[in-house]
C-alpha cells in the first residue's frame, strides 16, 4: 500500500507543488493573474486529488484481489493526501521563497485595489489596513492565541 500511496501520491504532488513554477512563467504574459490564478490552482488540484482513485483502484486491484474495506481505503487516502500535501508546501515555501518573495504584498495590494473598484469607501480600507498591521507582530508572536479565537467564531451558540 505504501509503495503505490508514495507513487501516486508523488506524481499528484510534483503537479500540485510545480503548478506555481509552471503558472510563474504563463503569469508573466497576463495569462494568469491574480484575478483568476486561484480558478487555475483549484483545477489544478482538483485534476492532482483525483489520482486518489487511480491509485486507490490499482491498490485495490493488484494488491487487494478487487476488494477493499472502508478502512484500506481510508488508510490510503490519508496516505496519499498527506504526500501529495507535502509536496504542495514544499512547492510553495520555494516559489514564495526564491521566484516571488513579495507575493502576499502584491495579493494584498490587489484585493485593495479590487475592493476599490467594488466602491468600498477608503477609510474602510486604510482603517481594516491599520487593525490588520496592530495584529499581525501579536498573531506571529502568539499564533496558538489567534488559532483558538479563530476557532472560537465559526460555531454560534444556539440561541443566535
Amino acid at each position: 500500500m505504501k509503495r503505490i500511496a508514495l507513487l501516486y501520491g508523488s506524481i499528484a504532488g510534483i503537479i500540485c507543488g510545480g503548478m506555481f513554477f509552471v503558472l510563474n512563467p504563463i503569469g508573466s504574459d497576463g495569462a494568469v493573474s491574480l484575478n483568476n490564478g486561484q480558478l487555475y490552482g483549484f483545477a489544478i488540484m482538483i485534476v492532482a486529488f483525483g489520482l486518489i482513485f487511480l491509485g486507490l483502484k490499482h491498490y485495490r486491484d493488484r494488491l487487494l484481489g478487487g476488494r477493499i474495506t472502508f478502512i484500506q481505503a481510508l488508510k490510503f487516502s490519508l496516505l496519499f493526501s498527506l504526500i501529495t500535501s507535502s509536496f504542495y508546501v514544499i512547492g510553495w515555501e520555494i516559489y514564495t521563497a526564491k521566484m516571488d518573495p513579495d507575493f502576499a504584498t502584491q495579493y494584498v495590494d490587489h484585493m485593495r485595489s479590487e475592493l476599490r473598484i467594488q466602491g468600498m469607501d477608503e477609510a474602510a480600507i486604510e482603517l481594516t489596513s491599520r487593525i490588520h498591521a496592530v495584529l499581525e507582530p501579536v498573531i506571529r508572536a502568539h499564533p496558538e492565541q489567534y488559532l483558538w479565537v479563530h476557532n472560537r467564531y465559526k460555531t454560534r451558540p444556539p440561541e443566535e
